[in-house]
């Protein structure tokens, strides 16, 4: 080949229906051309000659200048570019090929620049990025964005499925996290920390039983938390629920000095929420900085959990009635703290929680309420599916037939006629109390499509679409109609899922409000008031942890929540 001759040359493979462009034509371009058959090498120098201008040609304008010459003649199928000599400018010019099909970039020199060029080339099947600069990022974010692509990489394995692959970076990528110390200055007594190596999360449904998916953003780190407005919000939420936590470990709804209590008690709930707070933003039992408040509280709701695997607090004056949300957001804290530790002292009791959330599910109708096997409905069922989720995620055992059952209650919320609209309980009594629990509404409508999500719906599914922008058509407001922090925890979660425009629409909107409304000063500093600037609809019978707790873990979804769509 012409590689003998002492000069770097560019090969590459052509498979097109006709060979109408001559030697000369050829020649002219800076290319040589060797006819094969249906195939040809085609060579091209570092800096091809062009005679009618008397000086060398660049590689892109040389590639440039190829694909005129072959308009219309040559189908191009595939194309190899196994050199150092091709970088993101060549590139770019290749680009303009729009029939390729495969193109192999091994050993050449381009670097995450050109993602978005490849990510653009729609006719692209596969792509040989073996031994280039391309970052693991960058091949994630390639990845995520085409999953049809397949991708050759040193990193991933060959023939698996794009859900596993996106499985297996994001693992990587947060190993690379764990590995990077954190250097936030604050003071001599601040640890440095490392980012956890796997989350486990409520919000990675599986689907059918299987592992699910592993893949979004990683944890922000050091960087971030000095920069980004949403973490210095979720860091400041921290430090309040740090003030807040009492001698044994718990955290309450009802807080010293408030000036109106709320109507709840549920320490459980109020530990639960807490927890997944601050393991939403990495932190776990084993961290040096926020790890004591962690582990403090993981062992409060431990020493609660009777034999039968409950956490509940008996004497509490409103725990029946909050039981089940209490206990199935305290199974997901324990769950979540076991799939990020991988430590056999949260395993157990993680598992005797899910256990005891089978044991009491109902029977017919699939779902819970507030007594074990009365009724069911969405709310409360809504999370005991994401604590079944934190579970499966973790490797806990959570039963086929259980997760069937759960979704047969999702099924029967569900509008018959708009898909994507879900009741609170459709079995409610036809009484002017409760009858309104049989029409469809925007919170619980959130839910309905998040468990979807997580059970059979695909994020390009239609009528995750229309579900979509019925949620975008109420918007998160700080108005008395519009200020819902239990909606827009779910709400999230389902738009986050989607990604694209809808999350950067929703975004837009939830974030800066959240970051403007969070007081930064005073006692409550790093907290949201439940009252002000409007009144929260939970508001006042769950209170200001409850409000700052569901507002954190909205501002961290972007890097706890993974994505359905890698399946």
């Amino acid at each position: 080949m012409g590689g003998k001759t002492g000069r770097r040359m560019l090969a590459a493979v052509l498979i097109f229906t006709a060979v109408p462009l001559s030697y000369l034509a050829a020649k002219r371009y800076g290319f040589s051309l060797f006819d094969w058959g249906e195939q040809a090498i085609l060579q091209i120098a570092p800096a091809p000659f062009d005679p009618m201008e008397s000086r060398p040609l660049s590689p892109d304008r040389a590639l440039s200048e190829l694909e005129a010459a072959l308009a219309g003649a040559i189908d191009i199928r595939r194309i190899q570019l196994d050199s150092p000599a091709i970088g993101d400018a060549e590139l770019r010019g290749l680009s303009r090929l729009q029939q390729l099909q495969e193109v192999d970039l091994r050993g050449s020199a381009i670097t995450d620049n050109s993602i978005g060029v490849l990510q653009a080339m729609d006719g692209l099947r596969r792509i040989d990025l073996r031994n280039t600069r391309i970052s693991l990022r960058a091949i994630y974010e390639l990845q995520r964005a085409r999953p049809d692509l397949e991708i050759e990489h040193a990193s991933l394995p060959q023939g698996a499925a794009p859900g596993f692959r996106l499985r297996l970076m994001r693992r990587q990528l947060q190993k690379q996290l764990a590995a990077r110390v954190d250097t936030t200055p604050a003071g001599p007594a601040r640890a440095q920390r490392k980012q956890p190596v796997e989350q486990a999360s409520a919000t990675t449904p599986a689907r059918g039983g299987d592992e699910p998916k592993t893949s979004g953003s990683p944890t922000p780190g050091a960087e971030d938390r000095r920069t980004d407005p949403a973490r210095q919000a979720v860091e400041r939420g921290l430090d309040f629920l740090s003030e807040q936590q009492l001698d044994d470990g718990r955290w309450s709804l009802t807080l010293p000095n408030e000036t109106a209590e709320p109507a709840l008690t549920a320490d459980v709930a109020a530990t639960g929420l807490s927890l997944l707070s601050f393991l939403g933003a990495g932190y776990t039992p084993h961290d040096a900085e926020r790890g004591e408040a962690v582990r403090r509280g993981v062992e409060f709701l431990i020493g609660l959990q009777g034999d039968d695997g409950l956490i509940a607090q008996p004497d509490s004056a409103t725990d029946g009635v909050v039981q089940f949300y209490s206990h199935s957001i305290a199974a997901m804290a324990l769950a979540e703290t076991y799939g990020m530790t991988g430590s056999e002292a949260y395993r157990q009791p993680a598992q005797s929680a899910l256990r005891r959330l089978e044991e009491t599910q109902h029977a017919e109708l699939g779902g819970w309420r507030y007594q074990p096997q009365v009724s069911s409905d969405t709310s409360v069922t809504g999370w005991a599916m994401m604590a079944y989720k934190s579970g499966r995620a973790a490797g806990l055992h959570v039963s086929d037939d259980a997760w069937r059952k759960a979704v047969s209650w999702i099924s029967a919320a569900q509008s018959p006629d708009q898909p994507h609209l879900y009741a609170y309980n459709p079995h409610a009594p036809n009484t002017r109390a409760q009858r309104h629990g049989r029409q469809p509404n925007p919170t619980m409508s959130a839910v309905g499509m998040l468990m979807r999500l997580y059970s059979d719906w695909p994020v390009d599914d239609p009528r995750l679409e229309v579900g979509v922008d019925y949620l975008l058509a109420k918007p998160p407001a700080l108005t008395a109609a519009d200020r819902d922090a239990y909606y827009w925890y779910y709400a999230t979660q389902v738009i986050a899922q989607v990604d694209g425009e809808p999350w950067r629409e929703w975004r837009e909107r939830l974030y800066p409000l959240l970051v403007d409304s969070q007081l930064e000063e005073g006692e409550w500093s790093g907290s949201w008031d439940p009252e002000s600037p409007a009144p929260d609809r939970w508001g006042a019978q769950a209170g200001r942890l409850y409000v700052t707790t569901l507002h954190l873990l909205c501002l961290e979804v972007e890097y706890r929540v993974l994505p359905v769509s890698t399946q």
